[in-house]
């Protein structure tokens, strides 16, 4: 991507320069209007990489400084890594695989090893009555209408962080003629059958600490 943005802007470049030479040469002319709308589908091309890589809402810093983006997609890489933690003693711990064994081992000293017991069941429905209509309750068991699917899409952000496969809510808006019917068929068959294919909700998760000067 970068290759192909740098090879247009030295075309540009060239053309300009013979302009300069040739001020009167229309061919020239026709050709530095050819090359300019490369370069701009080029430098787009590039922008929606970086927004998407760096998760940054395209509201105000645009402008086609892709140095920015380097700097927030460097910034992210760095605050997404724990490189050291504190132990229970007040040791410093350091090392890829220290911390995830101590994070490991302070978790389970919290929650515990063993699954609880959950068969509460009969204790809640003495306490819990019914608190909705029949008419409320209807509604909320009525099935999913394909314009509430597509509402659901298209109110999401168009520059939130893309899934796994790399397409964000921008890209399924655009091509809904495409693809709306399989997203629609999709989650239809999920309210159907209350199955949820995996794929669907696989993600990517960075664990941030929520504690200050932790990095």
């Amino acid at each position: 991507m970068t290759f192909k943005l740098n090879e247009a802007k030295e075309a540009l470049e060239e053309c300009q320069r013979l302009l300069d030479a040739h001020p009167t040469d229309n061919t020239l002319r026709f050709q530095e209007k050819y090359i300019i709308n490369s370069y701009t589908i080029a430098l787009e091309a590039e922008e929606d990489f970086l927004k998407q890589k760096s998760r940054i809402q395209w509201l105000h810093a645009g402008d086609r400084n892709s140095s920015y983006f380097f700097k927030a997609i460097n910034g992210r890489q760095n605050q997404n890594k724990i490189l050291s933690i504190m132990g229970e003693d007040g040791s410093l711990i350091e090392g890829d695989v220290s911390v995830k064994n101590e994070v490991i081992r302070d978790f389970q000293k919290i929650l515990g090893c063993s699954v609880p017991s959950l068969n509460r069941t009969g204790t809640l429905q003495t306490i819990i009555h019914n608190h909705i209509s029949n008419d409320q309750a209807d509604l909320m068991s009525r099935g999913v209408t394909n314009e509430e699917i597509r509402d659901v899409c298209f109110s999401l952000h168009p520059n939130k962080a893309p899934g796994p496969d790399g397409f964000n809510a921008h890209f399924f808006k655009k091509t809904w003629d495409i693809v709306g019917g399989d997203i629609i068929n999709a989650f239809q068959e999920l309210f159907r059958t209350c199955h949820l294919l995996k794929e669907l909700n696989t993600t990517i998760l960075a664990l941030a600490p929520k504690v200050p000067n932790s990095f």
